[in-house]
């Protein structure tokens, strides 16, 4: 961390894993530093009070060709927790109200992340591997057990994020906080890691032990390449890519390649609860399976790009 308390600038060269297990302060400070080589500068604005905020973000705002997740976020700078809590904290989710696009508020160094659009790529991405773990509880009898978390987002002691997707058991132990999924899905349609690394460092430190799982999804190379990793604290309490899995498209063959395979969402860590009965075991998700999520992607990614060539 910077003496002088200026969030923290990582290069791309530095390790991921360093940077969220850093002791450092807050968890979005690599987004306010240098973009990854092969994504452009992310926007960032000054908070000089709402006339100028609605000013200098109208023009993002308004901007329709976005193509990553480095072009459809922007910090805002100087968001103190007054501010925070005056203009920004309880706007809903009206997606016509500026004020209500934040997505990520990081306290200790007072950045707020936005996400001005969300990319139809980017969408499909948690509702389809919800499909796939749901199919997968079948046989256990549980697809009525897990529950999809609330989009409002989470508030730990450092500040608050929504997820891009998150689950937790319907009947949460006495020990939990219900309010905290114990497994989130953060996606990036981006070549940047950066957002995702924030992603783990928010929900592994602040949730203070509800959230046991992050599955990152990193959509590279104009979606022909899907990185999926799974996080996790360690015993020594680092936060560790437990799995490191690839889905790589084969356009002239028409398939899909997985390496790393398969994912696992081990039963205890999802439920928040021991296995308990012989039809119960940890969520495997296979080659077919991975592939039917990339398959979903794939099909919406070559529906934008048919989209921007018709223009």
């Amino acid at each position: 961390m910077s003496t002088n308390g200026a969030p923290e600038i990582w290069t791309d060269a530095e390790d991921g894993e360093t940077y969220i297990n850093s002791p450092g302060r807050g968890f979005l400070g690599n987004m306010a530093g240098a973009p990854a080589s092969s994504c452009i500068a992310m926007r960032q604005y000054a908070w000089r009070g709402r006339e100028q905020f609605l000013s200098d973000t109208a023009i993002a705002f308004t901007h329709s060709d976005h193509e990553d997740d480095c072009d459809t976020h922007f910090l805002l700078t100087g968001a103190t927790e007054r501010i925070y809590n005056s203009e920004f904290r309880d706007r809903g989710e009206d997606r016509n109200d500026p004020f209500a696009h934040w997505c990520a508020y990081d306290r200790a160094l007072e950045l707020l992340l936005f996400k001005m659009v969300e990319s139809s790529v980017h969408s499909v991405v948690a509702p389809e591997f919800y499909v796939v773990v749901h199919d997968a509880l079948r046989p256990m009898r549980l697809t009525g057990e897990l529950a999809k978390t609330a989009s409002a987002g989470n508030e730990g002691p450092g500040g608050t994020k929504q997820p891009d997707g998150g689950w937790r058991p319907v009947r949460v132990p006495y020990s939990r906080n219900k309010g905290w999924p114990s497994v989130v899905l953060e996606v990036a349609y981006s070549e940047s890691q950066k957002k995702l690394q924030s992603d783990v460092r928010f929900w592994l430190r602040e949730s203070e032990g509800h959230v046991s799982t992050v599955l990152t999804v990193a959509i590279r190379d104009r979606a022909e390449t899907i990185i999926v990793e799974k996080w996790e604290n360690a015993a020594n309490g680092r936060a560790h890519a437990q799995q490191h899995l690839k889905i790589t498209r084969n356009r002239r063959a028409n398939t899909a390649t997985v390496t790393g395979g398969p994912l696992i969402i081990e039963f205890e860590k999802l439920f928040s609860r021991p296995i308990s009965s012989p039809i119960e075991r940890d969520i495997v998700l296979g080659n077919v399976q991975l592939q039917q999520i990339a398959r979903v992607v794939w099909q919406e990614a070559d529906m934008e790009e048919e989209k921007r060539r018709g223009r």
